[in-house]
């Protein structure tokens, strides 16, 4: 087994045999030079909700010699931030298609009708105006020809954080096979619920997997969140070897919540780990002594569990393999010297870190003063991390003055002839060889091991007509194990703060996180360079020494767990207008798939449709509920159906016309799509002619009837209605081992419609024939 991705309750979604995983590939590959000519070199957008289908499309590009770009599904929640960046991508790298999946292909397109409707604009993004191929209509088993070929760049991976200015990190073949054999030292058997269009999941999991003969067990992150359980089940089920996370997830599974019950623990059995890593966000000292310590009677050995250090500019790891828990002077450290104490967890005058690990394999590791003129600093030093080895990656797609400044600097002394360095922009020491880190150089905020640029949020703030233009500063600091986000801001009129929740709400939907902590201070008292930038850094220190000239701050509740704190409140019904509704068929208004991919059969999702048109009169909206079309309702995600609702539910008349023309338009357009691929289908890829041998000679003289989904949902009323209106023989595509187990398929379905067993039965047997095949091969599965 090569993949396979699991459900919430750990059954298995989707799989692939190294060989199935081939011919996926193959059958992608030859679906895309079908569907667009792209030539060798050319870049593709990768949109794909967490699954397997998005794996196989990255590997069908590479097969092609195209570029695959990794990127960020587009859903309803924070949907114009993500467009903002999806936009900036896709003109950034030049990207000639987009490939993903049909739910997102149709919420991405339900998206940008309700986004133009709500901001009355008919502007079309470049996203939009790009050539979309979805992977899912795709032919199995084709015998199209594929035509390889080889790109110098595997693939671009942006680096997340700012919505506006995202880079991305040309990543070679050779880069990637230089870090996977530093990186895996076994055959691994994996498990990860880690985003795949993040490099940890992607590359650590996916790809490095794949080139070690291992195998990967994969679930969506919102999974893991609803329910922490699968993480630590799977591993024991499966015997797993291998598994990686942030910091985050292992204080998650600390917590004594309902998501935890006791009975996870019963028969779990975590001895078959020995690559156990945190990493991708600051790592908590006293997080990694507690999980060890309640972990260690599950079987976890001590020594598995271990911090790590990368980024994407060097492919993925840059050292690996950190278990020492070091005490350091506070003080010291502001004063970037690293002296080692003894002192009790907790003590104010000492901060504790975990190392890194030492730099892997042919990586070599310098501490620089980039204060002067980039010199190296000896052990125990702080300063800049500096990276150089056969992992880091060729640069930044289209920025050549950027790539030569972080790519290719040199130290102190260092003459045309000396190696150049990857300037990591993070601040870090060494110590008995090992890389410790211990801020950071840029103003990045990380939380959850992704980036925020302060401009984006400090921008989004000062829009506020309460808070003053360019006086605004938001930065991250450590409270209680975890990043807060708090933002500063000068208030135009003291008597008149700005509502909190509405700031968050907009920061939320354009940047997908949240402020912790509010800060309203008077008027030009912010601190500031004497170039009259906003500093920071001394925003921060002013703050915590309590020197600001406060007005009144806002503080977010304090988060009940973990769960709330990454943006769910699995368990409980969503909050809104359609909460109830979502909530009484198992969902959230999270789920990144559509109402069949979570579950809810054919019936139920009917059921729904009903529940929901009726919901939609009772609130006075009759017009939007004769628009809901069922067969649009199952192909868009269910997220993107709850923002849409929720929108409905708040806007004005106005706004209520704009998003039914929206939903009209996109059904319209939809049922073309439909009537192309009904014509498309009328042309038989497989010969009828060879299904008369078995009919009997009159039956074949004037030809038969074939029927397909025989024991689906209509099928058995079809077959009954069919027997019962015509005389001849009726053939019945169906799944089975043999045409005996095939009758008696059709034996039960059809009971269940009537047709009652015995003697009865033999006159409609004697007329049916079965047809062992599958309508989703090639060729209906026929030989």
């Amino acid at each position: 087994m090569l993949y396979e991705f699991l459900g919430r309750h750990g059954n298995t979604a989707e799989s692939y045999t190294y060989a199935e995983f081939l011919r996926r590939t193959t059958d992608i590959a030859a679906h895309i030079q079908s569907a667009a000519r792209l030539e060798p070199g050319e870049r593709v957008l990768l949109l794909y909700p967490p699954g397997l289908e998005m794996i196989c499309a990255f590997f069908a590009c590479v097969r092609l010699g195209l570029i695959p770009v990794p990127a960020y599904p587009l859903t309803g929640r924070g949907f114009q931030g993500a467009l903002a960046k999806l936009n900036f991508i896709a003109k950034d790298c030049s990207a000639s298609a987009v490939l993903t999946e049909r739910s997102f292909f149709w919420s991405m397109k339900l998206s940008q009708a309700r986004n133009e409707g709500a901001t009355f604009s008919s502007r079309r993004s470049p996203l939009a105006r790009m050539e979309w191929i979805v992977s899912n209509d795709a032919e199995k088993n084709v015998s199209t020809p594929v035509s390889e070929a080889h790109s110098d760049i595997l693939f671009l991976q942006y680096t997340s954080g700012s919505t506006s200015n995202p880079k991305g990190v040309m990543v070679t073949h050779e880069n990637l096979l230089e870090n996977c054999d530093a990186v895996v030292d076994h055959q691994p058997v994996g498990v990860s619920w880690l985003p795949q269009y993040h490099d940890m999941g992607l590359i650590g999991y996916y790809l490095f997997f794949a080139l070690k003969g291992g195998t990967t067990y994969g679930f969506s992150p919102l999974d893991f969140i609803q329910r922490p359980t699968l993480w630590l089940e799977t591993i024991s089920r499966v015997r797993a070897t291998a598994t990686s996370a942030p910091n985050f997830a292992y204080e998650y599974c600390l917590l004594r919540t309902e998501k935890l019950p006791p009975e996870t623990f019963e028969n779990l059995d975590l001895s078959s780990l020995r690559f156990l890593m945190t990493a991708a966000e600051p790592v908590r000292a006293q997080v990694y002594r507690d999980f060890i310590a309640r972990f260690k009677p599950y079987g976890l050995d001590p020594d598995s569990f271990f911090s790590a250090y990368g980024l994407a500019e060097f492919t993925l790891a840059v050292s690996n393999y950190g278990r020492t828990v070091q005490a350091f002077d506070a003080e010291r450290l502001t004063e970037n010297e690293a002296v080692a104490v003894s002192a009790p967890a907790g003590d104010m005058q000492t901060r504790s870190l975990v190392s890194c690990g030492e730099p892997l394999g042919s990586t070599e590791v310098k501490i620089v003063d980039i204060k002067d003129d980039f010199k190296e600093l000896p052990e125990g030093a702080i300063g800049e991390i500096w990276i150089n080895g056969p992992s880091k990656c060729r640069g930044y797609w289209n920025r050549p003055e950027l790539s030569r400044a972080t790519f290719e600097a040199k130290l102190q002394g260092d003459d045309d002839e000396s190696p150049t360095w990857l300037r990591s922009g993070d601040l870090g020491f060494l110590r008995d060889g090992e890389l410790y880190i211990c801020g950071r150089t840029k103003d990045l905020i990380i939380v959850r091991g992704l980036n925020y640029y302060p401009q984006d949020i400090e921008m989004i703030v000062e829009q506020d007509p309460a808070i003053r233009k360019s006086c605004v500063a938001a930065f991250a600091r450590d409270h209680k194990g975890r990043e807060q986000v708090v933002v500063v801001a000068e208030l135009r009129n003291d008597r008149h703060l700005p509502d909190a929740d509405l700031l968050n709400s907009k920061l939320q939907q354009a940047l997908g996180i949240g402020a912790d902590l509010f800060v309203y201070i008077r008027a030009k008292t912010i601190p500031k360079t004497s170039s009259g930038k906003i500093s920071r850094h001394q925003a921060c220190e002013r703050w915590l020494a309590g020197k600001l000239e406060l007005v009144g701050e806002a503080r977010q509740g304090e988060p009940g767990n973990a769960a709330e704190t990454f943006g769910s409140n699995a368990g409980a019904a969503p909050v809104g207008a359609f909460g109830a509704l979502f909530h009484r068929y198992g969902l959230t208004g999270e789920e990144t798939g559509t109402l069949g991919d979570v579950g809810l059969d054919s019936l139920r999702i009917a059921e729904f449709a009903h529940d929901l048109k009726a919901e939609l009169e009772a609130r006075g909206n009759v017009d939007l509920s004769a628009a809901v079309d069922l067969r649009l309702l199952i192909k868009i995600a269910v997220s993107e159906l709850f923002e849409l609702l929720e929108d409905v539910a708040a806007a004005a008349p106005r706004a209520k016309l704009r998003f039914k023309r929206a939903v009209l338009k996109l059904q319209r357009e939809h049922q073309d799509q439909e009537a192309r691929m009904m014509r498309a289908d009328t042309h038989l890829r497989f010969e009828p002619s060879k299904l008369l041998a078995q009919a009997s000679p009159q039956e074949a003289s004037r030809g038969a009837i074939l029927l397909t989904g025989g024991t689906g949902f209509f099928g058995p009323f079809l077959l009954k209605s069919l027997l019962d209106q015509c005389e001849g023989e009726v053939f019945v595509l169906v799944r089975a081992k043999d045409p005996a187990a095939g009758m008696q398929r059709l034996r039960e379905a059809l009971a269940t419609v009537g047709v009652p067993p015995g003697a009865k039965a033999l006159d409609w047997e004697r007329r049916v024939r079965p047809v062992c095949g599958d309508l989703a091969e090639a060729n209906l599965g026929l030989s």
